[in-house]
């Protein structure tokens, strides 16, 4: 109650907890902790949220005069800016792997550059030269099974012209790589693979660091959903226009203009009940006639011990008091629902 409290502080304030960033890690984390290689969207999403929390510990940190439960919980976050950092430098704006931090990667990737440029250089050549103009099926570039090619007629005569790499769905064009380019579409395949290693080799990398801080990211989670919880639960409380309650061991009950909270929700007008019970009136009994309120006056008092055990602002006017219940009980003889208006 103390954290709803601090949440509805720093909300009167002006103030909104950050959570911006964070995601569920739960399975890259699980595989990191295995030692898998993580996929490069997994590895975003754990620099987003490394950033994330990161954020959130220094926001919550700068309030703490005024939050010192949240600020006790945060410096529980034993991040350190090293991951945050390697991740944040190993990816570019669109989330690629950077070229700045990897040059072996900048390398591979400008030469698969200019060779393709270079095939298809060739290429055009190939579809300007007068001995193809009898088998062309059609003037453009496209690719099948990762190499470029040309479309050519099925039933012209293709002896010594290339490689053929499939055919269109109506089986009137194959799709011929020329003679002309395969030495250079080879060696694109051979850097593309190499390509692909040094990709592997830096997930690698960044796998084995976030696996080195599971434990860390995990904890760090952890943090940022209780404090997440505390934020949902305040802001439940402020929607019912709760309070919070005095909250002993001593099995007092002192509600005042209690509401059941799902017809609250509901945005219906509800009429409040005063429940009291203490050491001088340890039972309650209900009586009167059908639809006169008993079923929802004995659930609102469930409800409110529920909400109680939870933390969470009772429907009901300040000064409210209810104790913390070791037990609670019921035992309903029919089908009732308040939400559904049966009682």
């Amino acid at each position: 109650y103390r954290e709803v409290r601090e949440v509805w502080t720093l909300e009167e304030e002006g103030d909104r907890i950050p959570f911006g960033g964070i995601c569920d890690l739960s399975s890259p984390l699980h595989r990191a902790a295995q030692g898998r290689v993580l996929e490069l969207e997994e590895l975003w999403d754990i620099r987003d949220s490394v950033v994330g929390l990161l954020s959130l510990k220094s926001w919550v940190e700068s309030r703490a005069e005024c939050a010192p439960e949240l600020t006790l919980c945060v410096s529980e976050m034993t991040l350190d800016t090293d991951l945050r950092d390697l991740l944040c430098g190993a990816f570019d704006a669109k989330g690629e792997l950077c070229d700045r931090a990897w040059p072996e990667l900048r390398r591979l990737r400008s030469r698969v550059a200019e060779l393709r440029v270079s095939v298809r250089r060739d290429l055009e050549r190939v579809l300007r030269s007068s001995e193809m103009e009898m088998v062309l099926q059609d003037h453009f570039i496209t690719e099948r099974e990762g190499r470029l090619v040309i479309p050519i007629r099925a039933g012209a005569p293709r002896r010594g012209l290339g490689i053929v790499h499939g055919t269109s769905q109506s089986g009137e064009t194959l799709f011929l790589e020329p003679a002309a380019v395969v030495a250079g579409s080879n060696e694109i395949r051979e850097t593309e693979s190499s390509l692909e290693r040094e990709i592997h080799r830096i997930l690698s990398l960044l796998s084995r660091e976030v696996g080195q801080r599971v434990d860390t990211l995990r904890a760090a989670m952890d943090i940022s959903s209780r404090i997440d919880l505390a934020s949902a639960r305040a802001r439940l409380g402020s929607d019912w226009k709760g309070c919070i309650p005095r909250c002993e061991e001593d099995g007092v009950v002192d509600l005042i203009d209690a509401r059941h909270p799902v017809l609250v929700l509901r945005g219906l007008e509800v009429v409040p009940n005063d429940i009291r019970l203490g050491a001088s009136r340890s039972a309650l009994i209900l009586s009167g006639p059908n639809t006169g309120g008993k079923t929802v006056a004995l659930k609102t008092l469930g409800m409110c011990a529920l909400l109680t055990r939870a933390s969470i602002p009772l429907p009901a006017a300040e000064g409210s008091r209810l104790d913390r219940m070791r037990s609670i009980v019921a035992d309903v003889g029919d089908i009732q629902t308040v939400q559904g208006d049966l009682s």
